[in-house]
């Protein structure tokens, strides 16, 4: 990612590198370095305040319910695709086995993932946070690109 955002001139230049080998080493290491500084600041942290200790949970519990909707808008999409195109299912070579329950479980599994991480005192600010953000970016979309949604 960091790569890429240094292509589109949103991150430093010098990430643009790629190594002999064709690999973006400096943003991996740039990404590393970041993830290290994290881990340190975390354990320096909990040192002096056994609440910060509780730092990387939120972090990366407020990070699992932006990740999940790619997930849920691939199901859907499946789901969608597959009814709208069965002629083309017959030869098509990527079929989710036993669909449409895999579809279905699957979205089941997620849900229940956010449940828990509502259930659980530690990641419910996380997940709150996570789905106010949700909907306040749906919103603003919505609000900027008014108009350009045709009814199927």
């Amino acid at each position: 990612m960091l790569f890429k955002l240094s292509h589109n001139g949103e991150a430093p230049s010098p990430f643009k590198h790629i190594s002999k080998r064709i690999v973006p080493d400096r943003a991996i290491m740039g990404i590393s370095g970041g993830i290290f500084i994290g881990f340190v600041l975390n354990v320096i942290a909990s040192q002096f305040n056994h609440s910060a200790s509780d730092l990387f949970v939120i972090v990366f519990s407020s990070s699992v319910l932006p990740g999940m909707i790619p997930w849920f808008v691939i199901l859907l999409a499946e789901l969608r695709f597959r009814r709208n195109n069965k002629d083309k299912m017959t030869t098509h070579p990527f079929k989710l086995p036993l669909y449409p329950f895999s579809n279905y479980f699957a979205f089941a599994m997620l849900l229940v993932i956010v449940l828990f991480m509502f259930i659980n005192p530690d990641t419910r600010i996380s997940v709150i946070v996570g789905a106010l953000v949700l909907v306040v970016a749906t919103v603003v979309y919505l609000i900027r690109h008014k108009g350009e949604f045709k009814k199927n």
